[in-house]
């Protein structure tokens, strides 16, 4: 049994580093799986360089032995016609998310339309499909549950890209009202800010050692199916300041999100109706 996840593109964000963290974690259980997507990303190549990447061309050859993971709602109706057990990961609420009303309106005709199977990320993501779902959560990478012994420096912390759904200026007058003097943003992509130190694409080193130097992390962005930075700040012992988005995260059991303890459920689910 072979395992596509499928992208059209690799960035690094978290709707793409987790179906690598999927892959990574599917691999050390046995599991043929590997990321298929048009072009690479070297930065993610390099963090994950026990998965594979390959072009989508070569899902022509899967059979319907092996099963074909989804990242997208647009990329379904280009892969109907392949062989294979095919699965729609849904991370998110798209009718709720920052995209043209022409995307969103074909979203929901695919949704509609198209009988796949739904793995949602949460409830939140699962729930706007109006179909049955099965939930597998997200795990946060091994790395933040290593403690550090370091100063506490950082007042306020605030992650997310410069996009409008991040509600980022939101989070940093939140901690300005509260307060706070020194007041860091980091992200994919950020934009000078009187009164804020901005950091761009930070190492996962850097982003590790950015938790533990803050004693508050702020996030209020919307239409977020989990939310990992959440959970990532909580474990790095940071006071979280967020709203409820319908995900619904337990931070007072943060053992449930390592990937130890999720990825059996996550083979169950991926071999089901195998032989």
């Amino acid at each position: 049994m072979r395992v596509a996840y499928v992208l059209n593109h690799l960035i690094l964000c978290g709707g793409v580093i987790v179906p690598f963290e999927h892959c990574s974690y599917l691999r050390k259980k046995g599991i043929n799986a590997a990321i298929y997507a048009n072009g690479g990303n070297k930065d993610l190549e390099n963090r994950y360089p026990d998965v594979p990447v390959y072009g989508t061309h070569r899902l022509n050859d899967f059979t319907d032995d092996d099963v074909i993971v989804a990242v997208w709602w647009m990329q379904v109706p280009e892969l109907e016609h392949l062989k294979g057990r095919k699965i729609q990961f849904v991370q998110g609420n798209d009718l709720e998310a920052y995209i043209g009303d022409d995307l969103k309106a074909q979203c929901q005709t695919i949704r509609n339309n198209v009988n796949w199977e739904i793995m949602a990320v949460s409830d939140y993501a699962g729930k706007w499909t109006n179909r049955d779902y099965t939930v597998i959560p997200n795990g946060i990478n091994k790395i933040f549950f290593n403690k550090i012994s370091i100063e506490r420096d950082i007042d306020a912390l605030v992650e997310g890209n410069d996009e409008p759904n991040k509600n980022i200026m939101y989070s940093i007058n939140e901690a300005k009202k509260d307060g706070h003097k020194k007041i860091v943003w980091f992200g994919r992509q950020t934009k000078p800010i009187e009164g804020v130190e901005c950091i761009d694409n930070p190492s996962l080193t850097d982003i590790h050692k950015l938790y533990y130097r803050s004693k508050h992390f702020y996030k209020h962005s919307k239409s977020e199916g989990f939310c990992l930075p959440i959970v990532e700040a909580k474990v790095c012992g940071c006071e979280i300041h967020t709203w409820d988005q319908g995900n619904k995260l337990d931070l007072d059991n943060l053992e449930k999100y390592k990937w130890d303890n999720i990825i059996n459920d996550l083979c169950k689910y991926l071999k089901k109706n195998k032989k």
